[in-house]
């Protein structure tokens, strides 16, 4: 019997939720991802985005969904990630073009809109709060999640749950909060932005 590829075999310990695996796994594809990302994404959008965010949002997108991918041979994970990235990299130019066209600028889209990855995160949350049934990878990235909301000033940290978690309407939230709507859309904008450097600084997923 042939023994099995050492890449494929650390892909399927990553898939069946080994969290050290799914670390190295990450690592080695590190450098092919930077690279890639920074020579494709657009000079308009370093001025607001970092590569080192759209990287981020992959490992997100990883760690979401590695306990459903499947390879059959060595390469398929790092064209996977590389895939991640390209679409990535496609919805914030669409995002970009869309605020130019509807006469904003484009720093605007450190506003929110970028937070995409950490809103997923935060509707995983939710379903894992209700339903604790994922792979341990996935548990192991949600718990941080919670960790690093932990830290958030409270406002911010009211705000998301009530948002994202609870999937309470923004009136409700400002009720709740004795606030205007205005002010809690500021919260969650402030505090997605918050959060994703929390995530950032929780150096087992850079």
């Amino acid at each position: 019997m042939s023994q099995e590829d050492p890449q494929l075999q650390l892909i399927r310990r990553a898939s069946s939720g080994d969290g050290a695996a799914l670390q190295l796994l990450l690592l080695q594809a590190r450098g092919d991802l930077m690279r890639y990302i920074s020579r494709k994404i657009p000079e308009d959008l370093r001025r607001t985005i970092e590569p080192q965010d759209i990287l981020q949002d992959v490992y997100f997108e990883v760690f979401r969904n590695m306990a459903s991918f499947k390879a059959s041979e060595p390469g398929m994970a790092l064209r996977w990630m590389l895939r991640i990235a390209r679409n990535r990299l496609i919805d914030l130019v669409r995002l970009n073009n869309s605020a130019k066209r509807g006469g904003g600028r484009s720093e605007d889209l450190a506003a929110g809109d970028t937070d995409e990855a950490v809103v997923k995160l935060l509707q995983d949350l939710s379903v894992y709060e209700r339903t604790p049934s994922r792979s341990a990878a996935a548990h192991e990235l949600l718990a941080a999640v919670q960790r690093c909301m932990n830290r958030l000033p409270a406002d911010y940290r009211e705000a998301l749950r009530c948002r994202y978690l609870e999937g309470m309407a923004v009136n409700d939230i400002a009720a709740r909060m004795n606030r205007s709507s205005g002010s809690v859309l500021m919260l969650c904008n402030r505090g997605l932005k918050a959060l994703r450097l929390e995530m950032r600084s929780f150096s087992a997923y850079l």
